[in-house]
């Protein structure tokens, strides 16, 4: 499949959106922010890089039942629009594998339902967002950025995680004593960074 993404979809009553392993370049169309009953959206490659482009549209907030927002291995560019947090239904956040940029929005604390977020990929830098905490996730997934600081203590109020990779960042800093506290916690990630000291 071939070709840019029709704005026209903004006038069909879906409540789903998948465009999956294919070559459809463009960007994402403004219009999709009309289908109100919208639950997912998942627009990714797979064996290979879509050639979709462009920024995420600010106006996807409008979607108020997006529960799913897939977008990996795109060629999106820009940063993490602030509106996503409006999405107050949203379960899955995934735009790994991307061109994205800036820092993480701290208002992702906003999103109560969120339980896998996968930021993975891109170029974000800054910090690991404190906010995120107030989150029950059971997966963060922000390998390969370029995000500094350190784990942040209230990492451990992950009480539900199960998947946690950090690797391939700049971190530094010690891994929270508390992290041992996550019992769910099957698989994590930290090399490639500059963490120091021992394991707790």
């Amino acid at each position: 499949l071939t070709g840019t993404l029709p704005p026209e979809l903004g006038n069909l009553d879906l409540m789903s959106i998948n465009v999956i392993n294919t070559n459809v370049s463009g960007t994402i169309p403004m219009e999709l922010s009309h289908i109100s009953e919208l639950t997912n959206l998942s627009i990714t490659g797979y064996a290979v890089r879509s050639r979709l482009s462009g920024t995420i549209p600010a106006g996807l907030g409008n979607l108020s039942r997006l529960a799913m927002l897939e977008l990996w291995s795109n060629r999106l560019s820009g940063t993490i629009p602030e509106a996503i947090s409006d999405f107050s239904e949203l379960e899955s956040l995934d735009l790994y594998n991307n061109n994205i940029s800036g820092t993480i929005p701290a208002e992702l604390g906003n999103l109560s339902r969120l339980s896998s977020l996968s930021l993975a990929g891109n170029n974000l830098s800054g910090t690991i967002p404190e906010a995120l905490s107030k989150l029950a996730l059971t997966k963060l997934d922000l390998w390969g950025n370029r995000i500094s600081g350190t784990i942040p203590e209230a990492i451990s109020h992950f009480s539900e995680l199960e998947s946690l990779t950090l690797g391939n960042n700049s971190l530094s800093g010690t891994i929270p004593s508390d992290l041992s506290a996550l019992s769910h916690l099957s698989f994590l990630i930290l090399d490639y960074n500059n963490i120091s000291g021992t394991l707790p």
